[in-house]
């Protein structure tokens, strides 16, 4: 007897466009399921810049740089997107991770 199969087809809305991310953070509401924010860490751009003109028209080499205030913060994480899973979802997720870092050679339990 032939095993019962499921095709599945994946559909991309007209702005899908991935990110690249650097961490993620997260929790686990209280109904159990998991949320997960990723984001794409930075050092922080100035507002703003200034350089004099010398005389000869060339742009000096020394910067001022503007920033809303340097010691409020060292480091920018934008949030890029985020997902709720429930258990099922992220056990699955977990398994497919795990199956993707063997397949570079990493063992997941060394980590």
């Amino acid at each position: 007897m032939e095993k019962s199969k499921i095709k599945a087809k994946y559909i991309f809305d007209d702005d899908f466009e991935p990110e690249y991310v650097t961490g993620a953070f997260g929790n686990v509401l209280p109904s159990g399921e998991l949320v997960v924010n990723f984001y794409l860490e930075r050092l922080p751009i100035p507002y703003e810049t200034i350089q004099e003109i010398k005389d000869d028209g060339k742009i000096a080499d020394e910067l001022t740089v503007s920033n809303p205030n340097p010691s409020d913060f060292k480091l920018r994480r934008t949030i890029k997107s985020g997902v709720i899973m429930n258990q099922t979802t992220t056990l699955s997720v977990y398994r497919w991770l795990k199956a993707k870092l063997l397949d570079l050679g990493v063992d997941p339990n060394e980590l």
